[in-house]
């Protein structure tokens, strides 16, 4: 069971280094067993899942591992913590985020002088870890208890994450000998999933002039020197009475702030596409003019330009680029190139009649990015490099690039989710998170934001704690 959960836990992480905590007895010696007092002990148990172990493998070395830390039990935890020398902080656990315990010895009922006692059940508040898997050993059988944090996961997400791990757990029993590379946990509803998503980059041209040519629209193109005035760009609007728009969102961020409402009354559809997009930019908008339809559009080059959409992002609160378009197939897989579940992030590829067959002159970068599609034969499928996950509804969240994540203090961080955090704060309009390092090679982050009124950094720090449960160690602010 031990060995599933470290499985589970790597598959949803994309990591192979897995610290688990679990708690043991403490009574190694005899003289220990009907003596009274608190004696547990927190084991941390490290093993590294490599791909190409098969499950007999990791099994056996689990297993070693176990108990190796077991003939140690008695050196004491804090101590441990202490000897590695790891920078305490309060907002987090040492060493591990997430526990195991096995629970196999039961209460028995006492009788005392006409007493009797019994165990109490009572309803836990609060979790002390980030997740913790409990399995209780019964009569016939063996439950499975989650504790989790609620400002981590929600309901549902543990539910899913429990029907993963039976997955696993019944791969493992029916092939002992299949490598953790191929154990999938995906479940069978959640199989072949395919979105349709729009893109905007530099070649976004195609689409913004296209379409509105073969709807009957009238075009407004604007002179290199326009482009780069944002005054001259709003006078535009107001002037030809721009009712559909096409931008990045950082370009249209400065122009919503220059529009007054009724600057902004004749807007009907802006169309967002070619980076990530800012919570603050969708307050804005309906600020201005509540009756405008934002549209998230998600595409690369290689693949016709665009690949999904997302219409009526105004209407919700989480940020998402939507579902794929016509003749456009969707993948999320972990780097094993295996699907990954929904709420598991991986990387997107795209597959269909708009993906191009490579690079002029670069065969070497066509064989990277253009990979054989492993669920369709003959065929090829792009690999965007872009971390994404599938939502419950279908649709997908851009979560940053997998070139992105940084490994700090053992923990692998994605830059993107930083940012995005920060930029649900009210007063932060735009930000960016870099990793650094000291002058003894350790990693550090930087975050550079831009605010509307001057925020400490204490505040911020404790509202990534709060939100995030990570501290950047400095931010710096521009005007």
């Amino acid at each position: 069971m031990l060995t599933a959960y470290n499985i589970l836990l790597s598959k949803y992480s994309g990591q192979e280094d897995i610290i688990i905590g679990s708690p043991i007895a403490g009574r190694g010696h005899a003289d220990l067993e009907k003596l009274i007092g608190m004696f547990v002990n927190t084991l941390a148990l490290r093993n590294f899942l490599n791909a190409n172990k098969t499950v007999q493998e990791f099994l056996s070395e689990v297993k070693e591992n176990a108990l190796n830390a077991y003939e140690n039990q008695d050196y004491q935890f804090e101590e441990l913590v202490e000897k590695l020398e790891i920078r305490r902080d309060l907002s987090r656990n040492p060493l591990f985020d997430t526990m195991f315990a096995l629970q196999n010895t039961n209460a028995p009922n006492y009788e005392l002088e006409g007493l009797k006692f019994k165990s109490y059940k009572f309803e836990k508040n609060i979790s002390k870890f980030d997740l913790t898997l409990n399995a209780i050993e019964i009569k016939d059988g063996i439950i499975l208890e989650w504790e989790y944090c609620t400002k981590l996961f929600n309901e549902e997400t543990i539910n899913k994450l429990a029907e993963h791990y039976i997955k696993i757990v019944e791969t493992m029993i029916i092939n002992p000998e299949i490598k953790l590379s191929d154990i999938e946990m995906i479940l069978p509803e959640e199989k072949e999933k395919s979105l349709q998503l729009f893109s905007y980059s530099f070649d976004g041209f195609v689409t913004s002039f296209f379409t509105p040519i073969i709807s009957g629209a009238k075009i407004v193109l604007l002179s290199e020197e326009e482009m780069k005035d944002i005054t001259k760009i709003k006078e535009i609007i107001v002037k030809n009475q721009i009712t559909h728009f096409i931008s990045v969102p950082l370009l249209y961020q400065a122009i919503i702030d220059q529009l007054s409402k009724d600057e902004a009354d004749s807007l009907k559809v802006i169309t967002l596409a070619g980076d990530k997009i800012p919570n603050i930019i969708i307050e804005k908008t309906i600020s201005k003019n509540k009756d405008i339809e934002i549209v998230c559009e998600y595409g690369v080059t290689e693949a016709a330009v665009m690949s999904t959409i997302y219409r009526h992002q105004e209407k919700d609160p989480l940020i998402k680029i939507g579902s794929p378009i016509a003749n456009t197939k969707l993948y999320v897989l972990d780097k094993n190139r295996r699907l990954q579940p929904v709420g598991v992030p991986g990387e997107l590829c795209i597959s269909g009649s708009g993906v191009a067959r490579g690079y002029l002159n670069r065969p070497d970068l066509t064989d990277e990015k253009f990979i054989d599609n492993p669920f369709k034969l003959h065929e090829k499928m792009y690999c965007t490099g872009d971390l994404v996950r599938w939502l419950k509804d279908g649709t997908l969240e851009f979560l940053g690039r997998i070139d992105h994540q940084v490994k700090i203090r053992g923990f692998r961080i994605e830059l993107g989710e930083i940012e995005n955090q920060l930029l649900l704060h009210e007063e932060i309009s735009d930000v960016i998170v870099v990793a650094e390092k000291d002058k003894n090679d350790n990693k550090y982050l930087i975050a550079y934001f831009v605010a509307t009124k001057e925020l400490t950094v204490p505040e911020l720090k404790t509202y990534l704690k709060i939100n995030y449960q990570i501290i950047c160690c400095h931010l710096i602010s521009f005007n």
